[in-house]
């Protein structure tokens, strides 16, 4: 038992000493193991500021980085694409780029997925998320291949500054080009009247080369002092307004006087200071002659048509001398020009009285003289004959305008003319005549509104049977008997072929006739006052486009 007992005391000594190096072992173990924890927490503190150095990197970087797959959809973007397209990631993950119609874009990607060796460089204009247009420089690489890229990588920079500087160095420099070989003078003059620029045309304008400007102060210069004192005051009235100027002076060049414009335009700085005046300064003494010159040709024209006018206004008939005769009747006559090619004409003898709606080829000068040739020809018809019908007096009236304008000649080709509305009166017989040329009447009875054509033919040039070798035809005579409360009404085309309304059309024959049947209790003052209103509301903001006369009587 002590043999026994001493041997499982050395076995438990050697149990011990096994025990404590184990124990030394796993504190060492565990020593290097708290190291390594360290050592590893240590690694992903550096793995994750390397991660968050690297996307604040990608999204403050100049440049968008972008992965296509071969259909084209984005596999990743970089955070930048938010800085510089205004775009989040997400927004362009998953995206058929191409599809949107990005046709450059399209174009070189399928370059790339046929040659994958090639590396593509190009520019194009996009617009981006803040509708801002942007130009845009993209290198495109086929990656496909690699795997830690495994697809289609553009790498896009914003380089629109790049090529706002170069447009306006282009800009400058055709600024430049133009400035030297400009035959006006131009002038670049600081806040202290120092010159900083001068073309070469200025030595011209003020006898001084431009080299001895530039640098030196106006006050300092040889210059003609009324010049000084111009381009002073422009200057001080550029500073007080902030706005381009416009005023013209007279120079003396080369001892010749000459009328010049200047333009000061102010120059501002990215403050919006002035810091300079601009002057472009232009020979204009040719121009201001043509001015003047057609200034006199359209004073001796608009005297020549007022005393057309004055002419005109003479012959036209005293419309208070046609209500003596026909007391319930009016007149609307407005010509579209100083004179008209529209003339009322009105006839009174013992027995009859004639009136007339008459529209002559053209308006204006043109129209008026045609109008003379008609009024002193129908005067001089019935001062022969007083009892002639209206067709006879329209069959005359055809033969005298084509002798007076010699359309007889098989030669020629003149085509001038009138339209016409001639109507006699008979008050003691209650008969009314009418006969037309083009211009119908239109006759109002209780209501009823009756319509009598006008020929399809007019005073002066040809009719369609003559120009087909047959011979002239005679006009239509049409005889009413008339009533107590009857209306006629005739008129030109003027009214009828006014552009107005809500869409843009023509007021029409049927307008007129509409109006005469639903207003039918009107009296004659009262049938003037609204076509004269409903005119004018009807052409509001368009033009008149030609001559008016409308002609109505009551009995």
């Amino acid at each position: 038992m002590l043999f026994e007992s001493q041997k499982l005391t050395e076995d438990l000594k050697r149990n011990e000493e096994e025990l404590r190096k184990n124990a030394e072992e796993m504190k060492k173990t565990q020593i290097e193991l708290e190291k390594t924890n360290i050592e590893l927490a240590q690694k992903i503190k550096e793995v994750e500021q390397g991660q968050k150095r690297l996307h604040a990197l990608l999204e403050n970087a100049s440049e968008v980085i972008t992965i296509y797959d071969k259909q084209g959809i984005v596999q990743y973007v970089s955070p930048s694409v938010k800085n510089i397209l205004g775009f989040a990631p997400e927004e362009m993950l998953g995206v058929n780029r191409f599809e949107r119609g990005d046709k450059i874009l399209k174009d070189v990607f399928s370059d790339l997925i046929k040659n994958p060796e090639h590396e593509r460089t190009f520019e194009y204009q996009y617009t981006d998320k803040r509708n801002r247009r942007l130009w845009l420089e993209t290198t495109g690489r086929n990656l496909l291949n690699n795997p830690a890229i495994n697809g289609i990588l553009f790498n896009t920079r914003d380089i629109t500054e790049r090529k706002e500087a170069e447009t306006a160095k282009r800009l400058s420099s055709e600024m430049q080009a133009l400035s030297e070989n400009s035959p006006d003078m131009i002038l670049r003059m600081g806040q202290d009247g120092t010159f900083f620029y001068a073309n070469p045309v200025t030595e011209k304008f003020i006898g001084i080369k431009p080299e001895v400007l530039r640098g030196n102060n106006i006050n300092n210069l040889e210059i003609d002092e009324s010049v000084k004192n111009f381009i002073l005051d422009l200057a001080k009235e550029t500073n007080i307004e902030h706005k381009e100027i416009q005023k013209e002076t007279i120079f003396n060049i080369n001892n010749t006087k000459r009328t010049v414009q200047f333009n000061a335009i102010p120059e501002f700085d990215d403050k919006n200071i002035l810091t300079t005046i601009l002057f472009v300064v232009h020979d204009i003494t040719e121009r201001k002659e043509i001015e003047l010159e057609i200034e006199n040709k359209n004073k001796n024209i608009t005297e020549s048509i007022n005393y057309a006018q004055r002419i005109q206004s003479a012959i036209i008939p005293d419309f208070d001398i046609i209500k003596r005769y026909l007391p319930d009747s009016f007149v609307f006559y407005k010509p579209r020009d100083v004179v008209s090619g529209d003339l009322p004409w009105f006839y009174a003898s013992e027995d009859n009285i004639y009136i007339a709606a008459i529209d002559c080829t053209g308006h204006g000068v043109p129209g008026t003289l045609i109008s003379f040739i008609a009024y002193f020809s129908l005067n001089s018809i019935l001062g022969r004959n007083e009892k002639m019908s209206p067709a006879e007096i329209l069959d005359e009236l055809h033969i005298r305008v084509r002798q007076t304008l010699k359309q007889d000649s098989p030669d020629s080709k003149a085509r001038d003319g009138m339209d016409i509305a001639l109507i006699k009166i008979n008050l003691s017989e209650n008969k009314l005549e009418y006969s037309g040329a083009h211009r119908p009447l239109f006759f109002l009875r209780d209501g009823n509104l009756s319509r009598y054509k006008g020929d399809r033919m007019s005073i002066g040039g040809k009719s369609m049977s003559s120009r087909r070798g047959g011979k002239e035809e005679k006009f239509t005579n049409y005889e009413i008997d008339i009533v107590k409360k009857d209306k006629i009404f005739i008129f030109t085309d003027g009214l009828p072929d006014q552009i107005g309304g809500t869409e843009g059309r023509k007021y029409q024959a049927g307008r007129i006739r509409d109006i005469i049947t639903e207003k039918n209790n009107f009296s004659m003052k009262e049938y003037y006052d609204y076509f004269v209103e409903d005119f004018e509301n009807w052409k509001k903001d368009y033009k008149q486009i030609d001559d008016i006369l409308f002609i109505g009587i009551g009995f």
